[in-house]
């Protein structure tokens, strides 16, 4: 009799258990977030904006793939205490469990970001649906304002964001920050934290020449039409620069390339240079990593780092007949390619001391793997010391190729 009522008991259990369906939702009741935006209100709160995919409009209903009836996500905002609180008002208005399991991009707006962000930092990474490896950008100006950006090339914006930052790694003009790379370096003191800065573009139009004679080619009493109001359309500038949880300044596009090379970020990219022996001409070369740059930490009273950096260039474009090619001269372009590159990477390491003074390559990291105990290293404070550590920059340059032109070619006069 034990036995028996023994595995009717373990029945049940394993019945009740495998009804496990009681709490699942179905996918057409939830309202997919694809990106979020953050922005700081006077009074301190935050407007949330959601940018919720629609499903007819992002699905395989058209020719190409897609829908080509405008975009495929609907924008609402929303202000509140707290972003888990603006999603309940926006269920006031969308008939849909707003949730954040496909969210990809991450907005946060200029003044949350020059304010500082630690008081919403618990808000990204306690809450089981925001996923760490969501993509961060910091907007000039409202986050909410350039959300409405609609790509030409993407129906869906937060895959046009995803596709745009992969894009880096054939320029190293923008860097990758997701969320999980942003959470390390902000609870650390080895590295301050810097993220992609968003900001409006207005691309150049080609404006119609006007008829000849000043004729008009329209009736002259026909009214005009009012001009429509096109889309926001946005660019990467370059990086926004933390120091704690404040953007204190930003880094351009060709700035933010030193960066990328310092943090072993960079894989290749297009230079140009003027031509040493020709100052009205330009050299361009692909610029490649040979190899990864190395940081040497010397423990000195004041901190002394040495950075070597290896690239090799290939030669692209010659205007004018100079030959490059033969060993003295292939030698004599290759330390003006150096010098013209450590000339820009310390540049960029003295604007980090001087106007941020904050240590975005992490050099910490080489003076932290020294100490032997956490508290020796919180005592040291580095942050304070990084505006007077010594940097020497040794650059290493070698010439892969001269191109499918072995010389230059030469006129018949």
């Amino acid at each position: 009799m034990g036995k028996k009522l023994f595995l009717t008991i373990v029945l049940i259990v394993f019945t009740i258990s495998a009804e496990g369906c009681w709490d699942r939702k179905e996918l057409e009741s939830m309202g997919l977030i694809q990106a979020l935006g953050l922005d700081l209100e006077e009074d301190k709160q935050i407007t949330v904006t959601a940018m919720i995919a629609i499903p007819s409009k992002l699905g395989a209903t058209a020719e190409g793939g897609g829908s080509s009836e405008g975009p495929g996500v609907l924008l609402i905002s929303m202000k509140a205490p707290s972003i888990y609180e603006a999603f309940n008002l926006m269920n006031t208005t969308v008939n849909l469990e707003v949730t954040l399991l496909q969210n990809q991009v991450l907005f946060i707006g200029e003044d949350m970001a020059k304010f500082g962000i630690s008081r919403w930092i618990d808000n990204l990474i306690r809450f089981r649906e925001m996923r760490r490896t969501l993509l961060i950008f910091i907007c000039k100006g409202k986050a909410a304002n350039l959300m409405k950006m609609q790509p030409k090339l993407d129906l869906n914006p937060a895959e046009h964001f995803r596709d745009l930052v992969m894009i880096s790694k054939r320029s190293g003009m923008f860097p990758m920050t997701n969320l999980h790379d942003f959470m390390r370096r902000y609870e650390s003191l080895t590295q301050e934290n810097y993220a992609p800065l968003l900001t409006e573009f207005k691309p150049q139009e080609i404006t119609e020449e006007p008829s000849q004679g000043g004729e008009s080619s329209g009736d002259e009493g026909e009214a005009k039409k009012p001009e429509e109001k096109k889309p926001v359309e946005i660019r990467i500038a370059g990086t926004a620069v933390f120091k704690g949880d404040r953007v204190v300044g930003h880094l351009d596009l060709y700035e933010t390339q030193v960066l990328q090379i310092i943090t072993n970020r960079f894989r290749e990219a297009f230079l140009t240079l003027p031509d040493p022996l020709d100052k009205n001409t330009k050299i361009a070369f692909r610029l490649t990593t040979a190899k990864p740059t190395r940081i040497k930490f010397t423990q000195k009273e004041i901190p002394h780092f040495t950075v070597d950096v290896w690239m090799e260039a290939s030669i692209v474009s010659i205007q004018n007949v100079i030959d490059y090619t033969t060993p003295a001269m292939e030698n004599f372009l290759r330390q003006k390619i150096a010098s013209a590159l450590k000339h820009r990477i310390e540049k960029v390491i003295h604007k980090a001391q001087t106007d941020f003074q904050a240590d975005i390559f992490g050099f910490g990291q080489k003076v932290r793997n020294t100490m032997l105990t956490t508290t020796d290293w919180e005592r040291y404070r580095w942050p304070k010391k990084f505006p007077k550590a010594n940097v020497s920059v040794n650059m290493h340059v070698y010439i892969r190729r001269v191109g499918v032109q072995f010389q230059p070619p030469k006129t018949q006069k």
